[in-house]
């Protein structure tokens, strides 16, 4: 098999990044990330804004400001990228502008 590149390499590490952060044993005890989490809404197609389904979810935009992201300058395509279709923790929104956890949270 060929060598890792780079940007493959770097993808394995925002996916892990962001599968971290949503972890159980993280996001307990992140207060940032609940405050995140409960404040996220979306807007449908017609511009109309609503609670997302039952939370969770924080906005890619967000997650790309996170220190550790932000010292990789991961863009908000890059995390998309990394996550969408290959985790087994998080998910994506319909239109990409979001992430969760796939299982939804214990009670905070």
């Amino acid at each position: 098999p060929s060598p890792p590149t780079i940007k493959s390499t770097l993808a394995i590490f925002i996916r892990k990044q962001i599968e971290y952060y949503f972890s159980t044993q993280n996001f307990l005890f992140d207060r940032f990330l609940q405050q995140l989490s409960r404040r996220c809404t979306s807007s449908s197609s017609s511009g109309d804004v609503f609670p997302t389904e039952y939370g969770g979810w924080i906005a890619v935009d967000e997650l790309v400001k996170f220190p550790r992201l932000a010292s990789l300058n991961t863009t908000p395509e890059d995390l998309v990228s990394a996550v969408d279709g290959s985790s087994s923790a998080v998910q994506l929104d319909p239109d990409r502008r979001l992430v969760r956890r796939k299982d939804p949270l214990p009670p905070l």
